[in-house]
């Protein structure tokens, strides 16, 4: 979102960086990023501890395929990951996983090939995507190589174990160049197995592609410390539209997501649903309802969405929850891109495409959203009407707005609190959410604090009978 402030704005511009010392633990709070222009080294610190530093070299000489932004997501069934990385070369080369159960036993090799993505700049960088197999809790170790030639560090990924109860960071708008952000809490709680996969739903590094992708590389290196743990989905949101609203960048960085998004009858990782433990999540680029260069994929969402809802075994999954970058209630100030949005959204834009009455015909649980740069919890709301002041049995949607985990400056509340609205955080304290699956009946939903790891707000939603709402 626009704001008076900017949100993670660009320190003076780097080179391209090689990676962060590969498993950093971090467990300091606050965290910044200096920029040395003489050495051109980017030093990361956390509370005044050296983390890492991501060297860089010049873009002219030559690199070694050091892998670097290493980081996992699902694939297309449940005992399927993906391992994504980049190493700095402009040829295609034998990208390489080494994995075991053990890490002095990698006795399983996967292999795939990387894609050239040359970016607007001519800066050549290798993605590398390959597919591996992990059984639902098992924890495995691996380690990664362009060509075989150099290797990362030895990882260790837990894979999600669905017969549990599952906890999940869910976030929005983050980056890392700011006075504070939620990325040493995040790693912190990864190291402490508080959750078992992190969801980014879009505004990512602030931007991708800025400094001719620069920051979109000290950012994967930054998550890299909890994205090789656990896996993790990035969302769209509008500051991945770069190169004229080709999401370029974005659907290069993270194409390791599209077997996630053909398995759920996607062809475009922009939109895909994943099944995780006893949840259906499902996910929508919500730039198709505001920009109209985007229209023209809104049709398609919006039918693969009602097919996707109406696919859901609510036995299996009961939970169903539905993620976009914008909000669809949203409180700020009175301009258009808070209000005229949510609306458009919720509504259809000219009345087409409404998002709200196929929540309610398919009875989805919570819709979580960012985009503006503050906290808000709602009641169960329909219609622009709470239907209850409770989370006993809700009779209608329960929307979070949580777009504050890494930017400089909030979005302040500059209208009176409407009756919809449960709780909304004044102070604009930085942080990210935990969503915990109890199980088919309870969940409860904490926002945290990214400076201390408190929580700020917390509630339990029971559901005792999931399905359609009839409001």
């Amino acid at each position: 979102m626009t704001s008076s402030m900017a949100p993670c704005a660009p320190r003076a511009r780097t080179c391209a960086a090689l990676r962060m010392p590969l498993g950093t633990r971090v467990t300091h709070t606050a965290f910044a990023s200096s920029v040395d222009p003489d050495s051109r080294a980017v030093t990361t610190m956390a509370a005044g501890a050296l983390v890492g530093v991501l060297v860089c070299v010049q873009l002219a000489a030559a690199v070694l395929p050091t892998p670097q932004q290493v980081h996992v997501t699902f694939g297309g069934s449940p005992d399927s990951y993906v391992v994504s990385w980049v190493t700095f070369e402009d040829k295609s080369t034998t990208s390489i996983v080494e994995a075991g159960l053990s890490p002095d036993t990698l006795d399983r090799k996967y292999t795939g090939f990387s894609t050239i993505f040359n970016n607007t700049c001519g800066v050549s960088r290798a993605l590398h995507d390959v597919p591996v197999t992990v059984m639902p809790g098992q924890t495995i170790y691996y380690r990664v190589s362009s060509g075989g030639k150099l290797w990362s560090t030895v990882f260790e990924l837990i894979a999600v174990q669905p017969a549990d109860g599952i906890t999940i960071a869910v976030l929005g708008d983050m980056g890392i160049n700011c006075a504070i952000s939620s990325v040493p809490q995040i790693i912190e709680d990864t190291n402490a197995r508080v959750h078992e996969m992190v969801f980014h739903y879009g505004d990512i590094a602030y931007n991708l592609d800025d400094q001719c992708g620069d920051v979109g590389d000290l950012f994967m290196n930054a998550v890299e410390p909890f994205a090789t743990q656990v896996p993790v989905i990035f969302g769209v949101g509008n500051h991945e539209t770069s190169a004229n609203f080709t999401y370029v960048d974005y659907l290069r960085r993270y194409a390791g997501q599209r077997q996630m998004a053909a398995a759920s009858g996607s062809p475009n990782i922009r939109y895909f649903s994943v099944n995780v433990g006893p949840v259906h999540f499902a996910y929508i680029d919500t730039d198709a309802w505001i920009y109209e260069p985007v229209y023209p994929l809104r049709p398609a969402i919006y039918s693969w969405l009602e097919r996707d809802l109406m696919a859901v075994n609510r036995t299996a999954t009961p939970w169903l929850i539905l993620i976009g970058h914008r909000a669809m209630y949203c409180e700020s100030d009175m301009s258009p891109e808070c209000n005229g949005e949510a609306e458009t959204i919720r509504n259809g834009l000219n009345g087409s495409d409404a998002v709200e009455p196929l929540m309610l015909k398919y009875g989805v649980d919570m819709y979580f959203a960012g985009h503006t740069h503050h906290y808000q919890r709602e009641w169960p709301v329909a219609h622009g009407r709470p239907v209850q002041t409770n989370y006993i049995d809700p009779r209608a949607p329960v929307h979070i707005q949580s777009g504050i985990a890494g930017v400089d400056g909030g979005d302040a509340f500059e209208v009176p609190q409407r009756a919809y609205t449960a709780f909304r955080d004044p102070l604009l304290n930085v942080g990210f959410g935990r969503l915990i699956i109890h199980n088919e009946t309870a969940l409860t939903f904490q926002q945290i604090i990214a400076v201390n790891g408190t929580v700020l707000d917390q509630f339990t939603i029971t559901q005792a009978t999931h399905g359609p709402f009839k409001v």
